[in-house]
Formats: structure tokens, sequence, C-alpha cells
């Protein structure tokens, strides 16, 4: 059984330029071609396409605004713009502005045009996979409800000389669903509620925190709390105002840095009104201790400060400093390593320091299961996906998110680093 061709619906006024694009992609699309907007419409009230791919000067319509339109009918669905040289101030506004996938530049290369596609039909395709797979989790979900109803039930009726050995086994697996539970909980009160974490900052400290603690052999259960920890590491932040967590360490003054340092005991505030949280609440607690003795709250020092803790603040800041988030202005992955390594002994435990630079050395190279990780241009290769916008140094778009590098993206990057000589930080997976 093979799979049906993905939709297409292309929209240009120009009849010339629909029946070109019809001959490259009729062989791996279903594609319809509309003349003009009104047409595209009336299409997508009527039938799902995984692409639409619009022209941007059109009478009575522009591209973006169809796109506009596009996206309140059928927001699955995959936009992208069909450009003239003349008009790529105003299509770099419309994707930085829109919620546009790319654009693509008249006169095309077919290749280049069949790539970005591709790379379209492949988003819409994880999304609807994606659907799917909540649909079937909560169908899966409440069958495991079922069947822990009549595990309950067939529980009752056992005799007594297994009763007891049954009552613990149900305690075990009650408490370990509770305390997942628990982090779902926490977790999706974070992104939702306050911190506007967009750039996948707790997730990626997360990840990095389980990887050294896992490089130090940590038993299971501690790797666990200290990926918990992290995790929920902002959780205090519920409690402060915007204009705290919105500008930089360096930005806040003594009044205002002293305000912001509390999230983490409220954080842990929180945590530790959950049993089987307390420990991870330990962590969260003393994540902002300095190795040399004046951190906060406690002024630990050394072997005093829970190793978690010591971990998180390594993985934290150096995210943080990627991200200018603790200084004014962001460092690439070598400028925040040698902070790192400079305060080493004073702020960070110098061997986990050590261990912390040598794992991101390692990255590249292993399986990190889809969380992104920062680089420079060189670690960059043909065929690695970009996780994150980027941004020249005046804030313009210069790639986007979801960008498959190949050999001509590479050399751009290269030529416009040497051009303008500013040097990118690239979030890959």
């Amino acid at each position: 059984m093979t799979n049906k061709k993905p939709r297409i619906l292309l929209v240009d006024d120009e009849v010339a330029i629909t029946r070109a694009l019809e001959r490259i992609l009729r062989l791996e699309y279903q594609v319809t071609s509309c003349n003009n907007p009104e047409e595209a419409i009336e299409q997508l009230c009527s039938h799902a396409y995984a692409v639409i791919v619009s022209d941007m000067r059109m009478p009575k319509m522009d591209g973006a605004t169809l796109l506009t339109q596009a996206t309140a009918l059928k927001p699955d669905t995959v936009r992208i713009l069909l450009t003239g040289h003349s008009d790529l101030n105003d299509t770099i506004r419309a994707v930085n502005e829109g919620h546009i996938f790319s654009y693509i530049s008249k006169p095309w290369d077919n290749e280049q045009l069949k790539l970005t596609l591709r790379n379209a039909a492949d988003s819409y395709q994880m999304k609807q996979r994606l659907n799917q797979l909540n649909v079937k989790l909560i169908e899966q979900n409440e069958l495991l409800q079922e069947a822990n109803q009549n595990l309950e039930g067939k529980v009752v009726k056992r005799t007594c000389a297994l009763q007891h050995s049954n009552e613990k086994l149900i305690k075990a697996a009650q408490k370990q669903r509770n305390l997942f539970q628990s982090l779902l909980d926490m977790v999706n009160a974070i992104i939702n509620d306050r911190v506007h974490n967009e750039s996948g900052h707790n997730k990626r400290v997360a990840f990095q925190s389980r990887l050294l603690a896992e490089s130090l052999q940590l038993d299971k259960a501690q790797c666990t709390r200290i990926y918990l920890a992290a995790l929920m590491a902002d959780l205090g932040k519920v409690a402060i105002s915007d204009e705290l967590i919105q500008q930089s360490e360096q930005q806040l003054d003594s009044a205002q840095f002293h305000t912001y340092q509390q999230h983490v005991v409220k954080g842990a505030q929180l945590l530790s009104t959950l049993q089987n949280l307390e420990p991870v609440a330990q962590i969260i607690k003393h994540q902002n201790e300095h190795y040399y003795g004046g951190g906060f709250p406690g002024k630990l020092k050394k072997k005093d400060i829970p190793i978690g803790s010591r971990i998180i603040l390594i993985a934290k800041d150096y995210d943080r400093l990627l991200l200018g988030l603790k200084h004014n202005k962001k460092l690439s992955p070598v400028e925040a390593q040698h902070h790192l390594t400079q305060q080493s002994n004073h702020l960070y435990d110098p061997e986990l320091v050590k261990a912390f630079i040598l794992i991101l050395k390692e990255l590249p190279t292993m399986d990190t299961n889809g969380f992104d990780y920062a680089v420079t241009s060189n670690l960059l290769s043909v065929g690695t996906v970009l996780a994150q916008d980027i941004h020249n140094e005046n804030g313009s778009l210069f790639l986007t998110k979801g960008s498959l590098m190949n050999e001509q993206l590479l050399q751009s990057v290269k030529n416009y680093e040497n051009k303008h000589n500013h040097r990118f930080t690239f979030y890959i997976y």
C-alpha cells in the first residue's frame, strides 16, 4: 500500500507560472492551481492541503494577506510566499510578522524549490502524525485507567495470603504515578502560566544537567531528581514581576536583584508541599549557591552545596550566557565556556566545569533525543536542522527554524560572518 501524495495549492495570477510549477511538482504532489486569491480561499474552505504557495504581488489581494487568511482557515497548512527580488523587503517583513514557513524567489532553482516544498510537506505530515499520536495517547490513557480499575477490583478479591503483597505493589505504582503527574503539572504551569520560555531554555538545562550527572556515574534516582529540579528550576518566578523576568541580571539594581533571587526559595517552598518532591526542592533552593561561599540563600561552600545544585548552576548559567539573559549581550559558545572556566573555584565547582565542557564537545556525536543545543558555524554540516530562527546583528531574520543546511546555505553563513565580522550561535538538533 503506497502513501497518498501530499496536496499542494498554488496561487499566482500568471497562468504561465502556475503551469510551470505544476510540471515540476506533479510527480511528487497532488497539485491544485488557482489564478486569483478568491478561488484559493474557496479551495481552502472545501479541501485540506499540506502546503499553499502564493505569489506576493497579485491584484486585489497580495500573497501575505492571503496567507494570513489561510492561517485562520487551515492553521496546519504550511504557508510559503513566491516573490520577485523587488519584493524581498516586504517578504522578510511578512515572514517576521506572520506565520509563513519560508519564501521562494523568482526565478527559482528547481532543486531548491523541491527541497523547500519537501521540507514544508514533511512539516505538515509531522503535525498530522502528532495529532494522531495525541488521540492515540488519550485512548491508551483511558484503557490504562480502565485496566487500573479492573486491577484494583481483582486485588480486593485476592486471598488474605496475597493481600499484603498486592497492597505494597499498588502503593509503589501509585507513588510513581504521583511523582510523574506532579512533574507534568509543574512543567505545564511553568510553560503555560508564567515564564514565557519560547527558547527551550529549561529543557536544554535539564537535558545537559542529566548528561553531566550521568557522566559522573551518579545513581539513576539522583540523576532523575537533578533532571526534574533543572526542568522546574524557574518555578518560583511565578511570584515575581514581569519587569524582573524580562531583564538580564546585569540590568537589575541591588534591590531588584535581591527580589529576583528569592525565586529559588519560593520555588522550593512550592515543591516542598509535595512529599515526593522534597529532595528536588532542596536542589532548586540551593541552585544559586556559589562554590566559594558567597551565594544565595545559605552561603554554602563547596561540597556542602548539593551536587545537583552545583550541576544546575553550571548548565543554567551557560545557557543564559548564550541567550543574553545573564549579561547585557549574547555570548558565543566559546565565550560562555571561557566564562565558566574563569569563574571556576569562585562561582562554580572546577571539576564539574571541566566535565561539562567535555560533554559540550561530545554533543554533536550524541543522540540528543530531540533536545536542541548550541554550536558555532564551524560545527554545522550538510543535513543539520536548525531548531530556532537565526537573526543577524540587526535583528533581521537570516535563517528560519527547521531549515535543512546544504552546501549553499553553509557558504552563505560563512560569507556573511566573514564580511560582517559577526559570529552566529546556532541551535540545532
